[in-house]
């Protein structure tokens, strides 16, 4: 889903109602693998989580340091969340450039679907930091963590070199504040 959302989010359609739809079901089906990503990484770290082994493919058994987790494929979410959160951030931060520049026309669609957008990106954040939270040294040892993180603190740099009024909470800013303290 999310390929063919990227795909979609030119400047020129971002204010078609199809965006819009397009960027809420994908939300809504995201939030829905990451509730279950993190249910499984919860129990896969405990050791009353063992009945439940036969029910995940043994081609997802992966080895995590030193513990040993049966995930559906969730390398596979957190790479593909990584390397998507990175396209939709610059996505917006394209999007946001060319609104506050007068280049696009500021909308009701135009300005829900950068909302749903920002909303979608910071769903991912929250993914990422409730990963850490439960298992940080499980955590790092993931695909792309480094990826991830080193994307965050590129982001806080450039930050730095562009003017405050274009960092505030106005979903139409170039750079918001909560993906700066992420």
């Amino acid at each position: 889903m999310a390929p063919i959302l990227t795909a979609s989010l030119t400047p020129g359609s971002i204010g078609l109602p199809r965006t819009s739809e397009d960027i809420t079901i994908t939300h809504f089906a995201y939030k829905c693998l990451t509730k279950l990503a993190i249910h499984v990484w919860q129990r896969g770290t405990r050791s009353d989580y063992a009945p439940y082994k036969p029910w995940v493919p043994p081609t997802t058994f992966q080895t995590h340091g030193a513990h040993s987790l049966d995930i559906f494929q969730l390398d596979e979410c957190f790479k593909s969340s990584g390397f998507q959160m990175q396209s939709l951030y610059e996505h917006r931060i394209a999007i946001t450039t060319s609104l506050n520049s007068s280049n696009l026309p500021n909308t009701p669609p135009v300005l829900l679907a950068v909302e749903k957008i920002t909303r979608h990106v910071r769903a991912m954040g929250k993914f990422f930091r409730r990963l850490q939270q439960l298992e940080t040294r499980t955590f790092v040892l993931l695909p792309i963590c480094t990826d991830i993180v080193l994307y965050y603190w590129s982001v806080v740099v450039k930050s730095t070199e562009v003017s405050s009024e274009l960092i505030n909470g106005d979903p139409l800013r170039v750079t918001a504040p909560w993906f700066l303290l992420k």
